[in-house]
């Protein structure tokens, strides 16, 4: 079920994401480190597909690959495993909303919930197009994945469009226009769902630097690709 990825739950932080607008194909050049030369095709082509691959994560259903001719959509049932994410994802799709930001108010219980199921949505959408570059269709090693990289980047996505996107230096933004404070209320807190110390600490241990660095929008996506790729 679900529950299998909640050992990770008390790390998972808030993050936000850039409205899609934000995402330009043309900030998807990042330049070689140590470097001053411009990035070479294949890395050009790269950065342009992961940055792709974004888009499409944070986007509604239509910013997605439609159902394949032939392929019903199958109700999804409450206590399918986690491996349906993956052979019945169609039937998930209502789920994956659209990802906003915006600080309009601190989330409820609910709030918080479908943010954490939207991320995962999204880790999903990350797992499949990387599996899918690698011409890899193992579900069983997709699974593993997934419980491995959800909680890191969940974070890394809260703190780089946290800091991309926000002023604020004591709440995090999630992606359903929510928001979480340093000092989460205690309506939170009981849902287990959050680590006493989680928010401070992103705060001040990811957001900071990374509003420091100005991170582009080639350099986060490539930072959550190696997350999935290695989340050590």
């Amino acid at each position: 079920s679900f529950s299998a990825i909640r050992p990770d739950r008390d790390i998972i932080g808030k993050q936000k994401n850039p409205r899609r607008k934000k995402l330009k194909r043309e900030d998807s050049s990042l330049p070689s480190p140590g470097s001053a030369d411009s990035p070479s095709p294949h890395e050009d082509v790269l950065v342009t597909f992961l940055v792709d691959v974004e888009l499409q994560s944070m986007g509604g259903p239509a910013a997605r690959t439609p159902l394949p001719i032939g392929i019903q959509r199958i109700k999804a049932e409450p206590d399918m495993d986690i491996s349906s994410l993956f052979s019945n994802r169609y039937a998930y799709e209502h789920e994956a909303y659209e990802m906003g930001y915006g600080a309009e108010r601190v989330a409820s219980v609910e709030q918080l919930v479908s943010s954490l199921r939207r991320y995962l949505f999204a880790t999903v959408h990350w797992i499949e197009a990387l599996f899918s570059l690698a011409q890899i269709e193992n579900v069983a090693e997709k699974v593993a994945v997934l419980k491995s990289v959800f909680a890191p980047y969940t974070i890394l996505c809260q703190a780089a469009r946290t800091a991309q996107l926000s002023r604020d230096m004591d709440a995090i933004c999630l992606c359903n226009r929510t928001t979480i404070p340093r000092q989460p209320p205690r309506h939170l807190l009981e849902t287990n769902l959050l680590a006493n110390n989680l928010i401070p600490r992103v705060l001040d241990d990811l957001v900071a630097p990374m509003r420091k660095l100005s991170l582009s929008e080639a350099e986060i996506v490539v930072l959550s690709a190696l997350v999935i790729l290695d989340p050590a």
